[in-house]
Formats: C-alpha cells, structure tokens, sequence
C-alpha cells in the first residue's frame, strides 16, 4: 500500500444510493470496491523539457465521507497500536504499521502530499434526482474548504486539505448503475447519462455499470490488502471511542473523568500532553456494530473490474493529467525559475533581519499556500507523484538550501528527505560512494529537534525512508543509527518499531550482538505498549545470539520476559519454553536470594503450565540440584558399607597394584592356573570402569553421589530414585514384571543455602533379571505448594586417552561403564568385618602394629576359605585368635603372580577341602601384624612403596568370592637409630650403635628397651646371600634401655650355627611375656635415592626393641617394634673400594622454581633459588669433608634442550662459588645457594655446573661427585613472577 512516492489523492463524494450499493456488494465505501484498480500507465508532459513519458501511477481515491487522515493525537495512535497488534510476526506487523502510518497520518504543513488534487462525483441511477445531488455534493465539496467546516467529515478523520482553490479544482462524473437493483432500467440509464454529459461535458462524464450478483473465483484475494487495512481501522477506532468515551465519563461528582489513557496508550497521553487538542472522537461517531471485511461476501467479477479500470483510465486522461501537467507548467513559470532571486532575497535577510539567528530558530517558520517556497514545493511533489524524480531532485535540492538559509529547519529537513527520496528514484544504480551520503546524515535529527509539536508521523517516515535507501547503498550500520534516533521521541509502540528495524540492519551488517540488544529494547517498549506478541517475537529472536555467552543478567532477563510475554500472547511454544527454562535454570545461581525465590517459583510455574500432561519427567532441572557427577559411585551388593570406603585410596594405590593383590588373592584361593576374573565391589572415577561388572541378584546395586544446592535459598526434593533402562531377563523379554528391579527411594531431602550431600541410592535387582543400566536420577522439586517431577540424566565419562597423536590432538575418552551391571544369578557370599583394634593414625618406624577383626557370616552361603593378600610381604605376619585368647600365626606364602606379595591362608587345620572356615551366623577373631616402614615420613631416603595394602578374599561353594580391602598409611616418626660398626674381622664381632630419636622435650618420657637380636635372611631377597646360616651372640647380657637423646652400644658377634641348629636368636631379658611376630626380615630398601652404586644385602640383623613413651599430656602407650640392618660383614666383603667410595654420598638437588617470568628490563638480575641435599653413608662409618664447586662458564650442553644458552658465555654465577663442610656418619647436610641469572634461557641449574669434592677422614684422596642435573627455564616477561 505505502511507497517510497507518494500516490495522488483524489477525493470522492458519493451519494447514499451509491453508497448502498457498495454495502450491499459486501464494500464499506466506493473506494474500497475500486482500490485493487487504481494503478494505470499513462503518458506525462515534463514541463521542463516539455517531453512527454510514460509512467505508471498509482491513484489514492478517498471517500471523504469515511476515508480520511486520522487525527494525529487522539485516532492515529490507537490504529497504529491495532496494526501491530494484528500478527503475531514482528516484520508483517511492522509492515502493516508502515502502511497504516502512511495513508492515515494527517499531511504536514510543510508538503502537498496528502492535499486533494481532484474530486470524483459518484450518484445512482436510483437517486430520486441525480442532477441535483451533484448539485449538493459540489456545494459540500465547496464548505471543505473552510478549515472549520466538519460537513461529512467524520469524527475520527481531520480536515480534508485541497491542492487548488475550488473554482480550479478538477471535477468527475460518474453515474453508477447496478443491474442487481430492481429499479434498474437502461433507459433512465441512458437519459441521466445524456443530461449529465450535457451539463458537465462528455469527457466529465462516465457511466460505470454494475452486473455481477455473485461471488467470482477470478476475484477472489484482490481485496485483501484494503480489508486488512479496514479491518485494522475498524478495531483502532473502536479502542479510541471507548477510550473517549471513558475520558468524558462523569465522576464521583459529576465532573469529567479526565484521566490518562491505559498501560497500551501511555504514549498517546505522553504525546497529547505536549500537543494542542486538534481534534477529537465523538462518542457518537463510531457505529455499534464492527464489520469484518476481510470475510464479507463481495459480489464483484472480472467485467465489474476492467469497467472500473476504465473509467479511472478515462479520468487520467481526460481529467487528471491535463490539468496536472498544466499546473506543473504554470508552477514551473512562476516558481522554479525564480531560485535566484529566492537566493538573493534569503541572503538579504540574513543581512537585514531582525533578531539573531539563535531567536531565529527557536520560532517556527511556516509559509503560505502561494508563497514562492510552497509553490516550489508544490512542483516537486508533482513531479515526484507523476515519475519525474530527476526534475523534482533539482526543485527538491534548490529548495533546501533557500530554507536553511530561512532558518526554517523544519521544512528544510522534510525537503532533504524528498531529495533523498528523489536522488534515489532517480538514479538507483548510484553506490555509496556516488550518493551524496551528507544528505542521508541530518533529516531526522533535524525533525527531532525543530518540527512543530513534535510531529511523529513526519519522523518516523522520515527515518523509515531514510533507513531504506541507506539500506539499498549497503550501509546497513548507518540505516541501523539513523532508526536508532528516534529511540528520543515519546511513544512505546513508536520507538519499538524503529528498534525492530534497526536491529534488522545491524544483523544484515554483521553486527549480531548490536542486533539483539536491540531486539531486545524494542521488546521492552513492545510490552510497555501492552502488546506482548511482537515483544515476545523479538525476545524469541534475540534468544540465539546470547546462547552460552554465559551473560547471566541478560539471560535470565530474556528468559523471564519471554515467559511472561508468551504467556500474556498465548503464542508460547514448548521448544522456547524449555530454552527460557534452561537459561533460567543456568542463570539462577548467580543471582541474589531473593530472586532466586522468585526464578524458582517461575520455573515451576512455567513447567506446570506448558508441560502438564507429560508422561516422562522433564531433564530441564539440570542444575538444581547439581549432580556432582565426579563423585558418581558404583558398589555392587551389599558389602562395603559407606563408610567402609576410602575416599582416597587412589592417591595410596594405583590401579595396577590393586590388581596385582587381588590376583594374588584369587590365585590362593583357586590356585594357581585358576583365570582371573577380577572382583571389583566399588567403582568410582579412579578405578576401570571400560568393563561391565556383577552385581548379585538379591542385593543391592548402591549408587552414591554427591548433590550441592547451587543456590542461596534451601531447596526441597521428594521422591529422589533411581531411573533404569536396557533391563533383560532370562526369557529375554524386555518389560516383563521379573524383569523390572525394585527401586528405593528417599522420601525427603533438604538441601540447604550452597550445600552439598552424600545420598545412596539403590537398585534391588531379582533373580532372572540379567542385565540393566541406570541412566538417571528422579526427583520431584518442591516450591510453595507446587511440585514438578523432573530427571537427571546419569552418563559417567571415562578417562581421556591420551597415547596416539589424535587422542593428544582431540578430547577421546573411554567408555565408562560403572552405571551398568550384569547380574550374576547364584549367590555371593557375604563377611561383616568389624575393626576391634586399630592402632593410631601415626607410628614410629619399624613398630608393630596390630589389627584385630571379628569377622561373622551374614549371607546365605558358607565361606569355604579365606586368604589375606598384602604387598608388604617383609612386613606383615597375619593369624586368629580362638576363645582363649591363644593366638595362631598362619603361614606366610608369596603369590604365584608376583614374588613380592603375601598371601596367608585362613585355614585351621581342616582336614577335608569341604570344610567350611566360615558358616552362615558363624563369628570368628583374626589378627594381622604390620611393621611401619623404616624411614619417616617425608625423608629423602622414604620407600618409594611406603603404603601397606591389606586384602582379604573369600569364596563361597559354588565359587563366587567377595573381598574387604584397607590401605595402611599414616604418619611416621623416628623412634630408634642403629648402625653397625666391624670391629674385628676374624671374629666376626661388631658393634650396635643405637640412639633414641626422640627429643626431651617431646615426650615426658621416652624408654625403649632391647629385647632381642637375630640373624634372619629373607629368601624372596636378590641381593647377596652368606653360604652358611649363623647366629648373634652379644658379648655381655645385659639390659639395655635408653631414653630420650640418649645413647647405647651393644657388641656382639657372629657365630656359625652347627648342622641341625636353627636358633638364631638372642634375647637379652628373660623377664619379658612378649611375643614377636613371625613376619620375614626386610628383602632389602629402595628409596628415592637409589642409584647404580647401591648394593642389595639379603643378610640382616633384627633388634626387637619395647617402647614406654608419656607424651607431654600425659597419655601412655607402650608397643614393640622391630629394627633390621643389613650384616656388615657381607656389606664390607661383596662391595668392591670403588664402588663403596661411590656409594658413600647420597646427593639430591631441588629448586623451586622449575620455570619463573623476569622481567630483565627492570632488574638485569634474576635469582634462583636451589637446595642441596648431601646423606653421608659411608660403608666405612668415616665423617667427610664435601666442597660444592662452580665450573664458571657452561662447558657442557644439554641434550634435548634447544633453548640452552650459547656456550663459553657467562649468563649465570652462584652467590658463593665455594662451600664447605663437614658431616658426620648417617648426618644430612642442606645447603642453600642462590644462582644468579642474566638472560632469558633453560639452564641446568646442577649437573655441568656444580660438583661436590669429598675427602673422607683418614685419606688425602679427593673424590669428585656429580650433582645431579635439574632443569629450570627462565622467562623474560613485563612483569616478575616469584
């Protein structure tokens, strides 16, 4: 309907027959039946070139008595709002709102478009006396021309405005005849036809006949943008009335209720407080009843049509363009060859004129009708409505520039937009760079700011028409600006439309985010407007560019809205609904308390509302609660217990050692060739979960994990279960009644403001079920009195792979199968262990430790046998202990798997492999003894498998095993200190140094007694056997007790033992009731420290040793422990010179800061901190005297490393290059240094620059030592990195 060109408004009177019969044949008006047919070509005189061209024009023919301008303050904003209320679409609505803006809006003082150019007089042949009804509608067209004359002019509609006076106003004649009439006749037809052409003239004259009396198919949509347009009027104008009607409603004491329109007209109150009253509705002007056009019957056919087009060609040609080429010519004589006296007389003005330009421009300036400006505007917009753009840019461009000169910016920016307009028209193939883009840059700003009451029809076609040739230049940014300047005027419904469109340009120039953001606004003026489908369909399209952009504000901004706003439409869809709820729910735990109260209840609300009638829970609630899925726990059946488990064993033993002992395990309890098949009771993140493992029916599969209440509020959850799917049973029907488990279920669960909770859940899986998988979690989440049942997908990931170059490349991960479970049909056998005696988390080195365990059989089998399996096979000795007390030592065996794991054997002397050790309700007591290690925690010296792992298998008949596993790890202090010394080799005697570690002021009292000493060789040793067994026999028994610091010495010596002698011990009290346990000798020590020098000795010695210790809060405690060393003699007899010399020293060296940032500009200086660790063991018990030397410049590279600095260069000395010092048999000295650094590089801060040179007492010889090499990387940076 709109278009950039105005069309050419023509006036049309009709009389009440002619009007009936256009109701009649289902049309509000006449000009409603003839709109589809008013575009025709015709040919146009130029009146500058006086050359005639053939253009297509489009007619805009009114009926005065129905069609006319809206009033701008009281009408037009109520149809516009009605024209986006219309679709539910933003873009078809907006276009609606375009058209309805441009044919109802009241023209401007400041143009001619929208003046009449001619008047069109229809009668009927029915009319008592058609001659002289033309005679009443020529005297009424005549009254229009009083500006205060309201004659046919409806309430709603303003002042008709003529382009000529009424003497020169062209007139038509249309006599309409309808065949459908009874009282049609062709000979009246005829007569009135003949006295009409001779009182008017033949070619004013027209007949137009009507014979169609039905609907035509050929006709059928060709009416439907004018019903639509009529439809849309019908229901704005209704709104108006009632809000008119509402207005002059008397109050409470009879005064006139003068309050401001309601929430969808706020604007027009804001608009009409700033505005004078121009017009206003009559309350009486409306009628009752509201057609629909857009579904009446319309009789009307082909014929009925051309006869139409006819007669308006016939109009064109006779009567229209004669008289509009005639007044072109005489404008353009009059007025467009007069721009340079216009010219000279503005600048005269500027130089005579009153006032200063400042006053100038803060009074509007209007001109006359027939002032030389209007007339020039005149002729531009003729030739502009009648295809002459090139012409009427010039008149356009001329005019401007005389009315800036005038000050009179108001009409200087609507004759800049025209020229725009005609710039464009003219020439469409220009590009941005040939345009005159300056004048595409002012005109709104200017109407903005001088346009007369803020008129906003003018602004906004001004911004429309400007945007759409910014637009076709490509500059889709500045059309997307130049919109965004009406966002000043006043009018919710207003400015959201120009936000719509310019967030259409921002995204067709690239800029997504600019596009939503204003989206988004133009939503929320939508709303303001009370027309919440268009500000749900844009908040529905500004949803996508703020997906996972983690804007939380925003997110939860747009989900809220589009609720709320769909909600009020009645147009939300489920797709958006779960995206708002997503968002909200990804949202919520950054916002504050009270409105997360507020977005839950929202939540809920909106999942009772949109999914009521589910029949899966929703997966919506993702995060609350957060599932912690890290912490997702398998434990198949019913042993271990929750609190049975080691939440960080992982850290203790790694998988594969875990293996090796349970291997070990079931090769005891099978045998040997027996294959393993693994009996993984809990699986977690740590251990392999790529295989599916049994759970035995008739017991549960417990799953535990962690839930944490993201938010600052409580929540509450009832109901919480377990969701399974993929079940099989036996028949191999899936869904049978056998085939589903029993699922348990927690009724109620509160999580507090940020908390987390450990719940179990279970799966009771019956026999005949084979298989099933869990793969979710079922709540229901409670708010107020609402509850939503929802679900939380359960899916575990697996570990990532990382061993080829695609898996470095891409995140791979392995399947995790932990929630999935094979069910085994026969029966487990099930122990209760419960700890009756453990000792303290923390012990002294080499103390026996003792567990004592009440194990009962609680399951429907009979335990057939049991075995302990433990990695420490030097350090742990294993029994039971019957009624009295008496306590049986089981025989220690290595696994067949592996030489350096136990395995003991619960069995009491059965004499049938059928014997049960174990039956169902049976209780027995067993022991396990551990030796702590023999190096404190944290030493440097420390095992590298410090960690004592304890595991005990057992299997039932028919050949089903369960297990129960501890890891022994805790802190460890030194307690005692022994060292050998030779003193004479052919006797074989030596010394015990021994010393109690323990400082005074550490323990009130610190006793430790020798008990005894033995000679034990441990055979799963390889390091260096004796080729015969011998004995130890101190030199003197006495009792030797030491307390805190002090100090002691026991010589002794070896003696070989006789054929069939097997005592090797000697104890040194014979008061003591002891009694030691059986565990082996120490195979032999690996440490951190090891090197190739290091030997192995299978030969030791064993001090079994008795502390009392009183800690300082009087607490005592008195244990046993047992010391081993190695046999010096075989020490001092297997160990080459060399190799002892080399072995003396135990060197390590540290940094901490293996790579730092200096920045060099600041400081040329960058330190280096590194820490020398030097153990003294010397085979030979000498002190040493060890200097740390510097090599000044870096005579070795280091390989591997292309970074290193340039060799023979001096980059890095040490604060002292010399050190020394002195240290004692078994001492450590730690030596700190600082090298210093010039250079951004990788250096080798030990190796090739440092050495260590020793000299041992009682020899000159100095033995050079390596430093081990450490790499640290240094970067040159801004800033400095400690």
């Amino acid at each position: 309907m709109s278009s950039v060109s105005p069309s050419p408004l023509i006036a049309l009177i009709s009389s009440e027959c002619s009007q009936k019969h256009a109701h009649n044949r289902g049309f509000k008006s006449l000009s409603h039946f003839i709109f589809p047919f008013t575009s025709h070509e015709c040919q146009v005189r130029e009146p500058i070139d006086n050359l005639k061209a053939s253009q297509r024009i489009r007619l805009d023919i009114r009926d005065i008595s129905s069609d006319g301008h809206l009033l701008t303050l009281s009408v037009l904003p109520y149809v516009l709002i009605q024209a986006l209320k219309t679709c539910t679409d933003v873009s078809q609505s907006i276009k609606l709102f375009r058209d309805v803006l441009a044919r109802c809006s009241e023209p401007s003082e400041h143009e001619s478009f929208g003046h009449y150019l001619a008047c069109i007089f229809v009668v009927s042949t029915e009319d008592e006396n058609p001659l002289g009804e033309f005679s009443k509608m020529i005297q009424t067209q005549q009254t229009l021309y009083n500006t205060t004359s309201t004659l046919m002019i409806p309430g709603h509609c303003s002042t008709p405005k003529w382009a000529a006076p009424h003497a020169k106003t062209p007139r038509h004649y249309i006599l309409l005849h309808d065949s459908r009439s009874p009282r049609s006749s062709t000979e009246r037809r005829d007569e009135l036809l003949a006295q009409m052409c001779a009182t008017y003239g033949n070619d004013n004259c027209q007949m137009l006949q009507l014979d169609s009396d039905s609907e035509s198919a050929e006709m059928k949509g060709v009416w439907d943008e004018i019903d639509e347009f009529n439809d849309v009027l019908e229901k704005g104008l209704e709104e108006a009335h009632q809000h008119s009607t509402d207005a002059i409603a008397p109050g409470p004491n009879g005064a006139s209720n003068q309050q401001s329109p309601s929430s969808p007209t706020s604007s027009v109150a804001t608009i009409s407080s700033t505005m004078p009253a121009v017009g206003s509705v009559s309350p009486n002007s409306h009628p009752n009843s509201t057609v629909v056009w857009k579904s009446s019957k319309k009789l009307a056919s082909l014929a009925d049509a051309k006869a139409v087009q006819a007669i308006l060609s016939k109009f064109l040609d006779v009567c229209l363009i004669p008289y509009v080429e005639k007044e072109m010519r005489f404008l353009y004589e009059t007025a467009g060859q007069k721009k340079g006296i216009g010219k000279s007389f503005t600048s005269m003005k500027r130089w005579f004129g009153s006032g200063t330009a400042l006053s100038n421009m803060a009074t509007p300036i209007t001109y006359a009708w027939d002032s030389s400006e209007m007339q020039t505007r005149r002729l531009a917009d003729l030739l502009l409505m009648f295809g002459f753009p090139n012409s009427a840019f010039e008149q356009y461009r001329g005019l401007k520039r005389d009315l800036e000169a005038d000050k009179a910016m108001a009409a200087h920016a609507v004759a800049l937009e025209m020229c725009c307009v005609a710039l464009h028209s003219a020439q469409p193939q220009l590009n941005a760079n040939q345009f005159m883009i300056k004048y595409l840059e002012t005109p709104v700003s200017l109407l903005i700011e001088h346009a007369k009451f803020r008129r906003y029809p003018s602004i906004l076609r001004c911004a429309f028409n400007i945007a759409d040739i910014y637009s076709d230049l490509g500059l889709h940014k500045e059309a997307a600006l130049n919109l965004a300047k009406v966002s000043s005027i006043e009018g919710d419904h207003l400015v959201a439309v120009a936000q719509t469109l310019a967030a259409e340009q921002f995204e067709k120039a690239g800029m997504g985010r600019k596009a939503s953001f204003h989206r988004v606004l133009a939503a929320n003026r939508f709303s303001n407007a009370a027309i919440p489908a268009l500000s749900f369909d844009c908040y529905r399209l500004a949803l996508p560019a703020f997906d996972k952009k983690h804007w939380g504000v925003l997110d939860e901004h747009l989900a809220v809205r589009l609720l709320e706003e769909g909600q009020k439409a009645g147009v939300m869809t489920t797709d958006i609904a779960s995206e708002c709820i997503r968002r909200l729910v990804a949202v919520c735990p950054k916002l504050s308390p009270s409105l997360q109260t507020e977005r839950l209840r929202t939540i809920v609300n909106a999942l009772d509302i949109y999914f009521p009638h589910r029949n899966e829970p929703v997966e919506m609630l993702t995060d609350i609660p957060k599932v912690e899925m890290e912490t997702v726990k398998a434990i198949y059946g019913e042993r271990p217990l929750w609190n049975e488990i080691d939440e960080n064993e992982h850290q203790s033993v790694s998988s594969d050692g875990w293996i090796t002992v349970e291997r070990a395990a079931h090769h005891a309890l099978f045998g040997a060739s027996a294959p393993y098949r693994g009996m993984q009771l809990v699986s977690d993140e740590h251990s392999d979960n790529q295989k599916i493992r049994e759970t035995p029916a008739g017991e549960r599969f417990r799953v535990m994990v962690d839930l944490t209440n993201p938010l600052k509020i409580p929540i509450h959850l009832q109901n919480l279960r377990l969701s399974v799917s993929d079940i099989h049973n036996q028949s191999g029907i899936e869904g049978s009644e056998k085939s589903i488990p029993e699922l348990g279920a927690l009724e109620h669960l509160q999580l507090d403001p940020e908390e987390t909770k450990t719940i179990e859940l279970y799966v009771f899986p019956r026999v005949g079920c084979l298989k099933f998988r869990v793969d979710g979690l079922l709540f229901q989440l409670a708010v107020d009195q609402k509850d939503v049942e929802a679900r939380v997908p359960l899916k575990c990931r697996g570990k990532r792979l990382n061993k080829t170059a695609k898996q470095q490349k891409s995140k791979i991960y392995t399947n995790d199968e932990r929630l999935s479970a094979t069910v085994a049909q026969k029966p487990w056998p099930l122990v209760e262990f419960r700890v009756i005696k453990s000792p303290h988390q923390w012990s002294y080195c080499d103390q026996a430790q003792r567990y004592q365990l009440e194990i009962e059989n609680i399951g429907h089998e009979n335990v057939m046998s049991m075995c302990l399996a433990t990695n420490a096979f030097d350090r742990v000795a294993a029994g039971s202990i019957d009624e009295n007390e008496h306590h049986q030592q089981f025989k220690m065996n290595l696994a067949a798997n592996n030489a350096k794991v136990a395995t003991f054997r619960f069995e009491e002397g059965s004499t049938s492999s059928t014997d049960s050790f174990l039956k169902i309700g049976e209780k027995k007591r067993i022991f396990f003894d551990v030796r702590s290690s023999d190096e404190p925690t944290g030493s440097t010296v420390a095992p590298k498998q410090s960690n004592t792992v304890i595991l005990i298998a057992y299997r039932s008949s028919n050949g089903t095993m369960r297990q129960w596993r501890r890891v022994i790890d805790g802190e460890r202090r030194r307690l005692i200190a022994l060292t050998a010394e030779i003193l004479d080799l052919d006797t074989k005697s030596f010394s015990i140094h021994l010393k109690n570690c323990v400082a005074v002021s550490q323990a009130a009292l610190s006793r430790v007694e020798i008990l005894r000493i033995r000679t034990d060789r441990n055979e799963a040793s390889t390091g260096i056997k004796n080729d015969c067994s011998t004995t130890v026999l101190p030199s003197v028994n006495r009792r030797v007790e030491i307390e805190s610091e002090q100090t002691d010495t026991i010589v002794a010596r070896l003696v070989p033992l006789s054929q069939g002698e097997t005592i090797k011990e000697s104890w040194l009290t014979t008061t003591t009731s002891v009694t030691p346990p059986k565990w082996p000798c120490p195979a032999e020590i690996h440490s951190t420290m090891d090197d190739e020098f290091a030997s192995k000795i299978a030969e030791k010695i064993g001090i079994l040793w008795k502390a009392n210790i009183v800690n300082n809060e009087g607490l005592v405690t008195s244990f046993i422990g047992e010391s081993f060393i190695d046999d010096p003699f075989v020490k001092l007899k297997t160990l080459k010179k060399d190799d002892s010399v080399l072995s003396s020293l135990r060197i390590s060296c540290e940094t901490t800061a293996k790579e730092i940032s200096h920045n060099f500009s600041a400081s040329h200086i960058c330190e280096l901190p590194i820490t020398l660790l030097i153990q003294n063991k010397d085979l030979q018990r000498r002190p040493v005297s060890v200097s740390i030397k510097l090599s000044s410049k870096v005579r070795e590279p280091v390989d591997g490393i292309h970074l290193v600095a340039p060799e023979n260069r001096h980059q890095m000395w040490i604060d002292r290059p010399v050190r020394k010092q002195t240290i004692g048999i078994d001492d450590e000295a730690k030596l700190e240094m600082k090298w210093k650094i010039t250079h951004a590089a990788v250096y080798d801060v030990g190796g090739a620059n440092l050495s260590i040179e020793a000299i041992f007492e009682g020899s000159n010889d100095a033995v050079i030592f390596k430093v081990p090499s450490v790499l640290s990387v240094v970067k040159s940076s801004s800033y400095t990195v400690v």
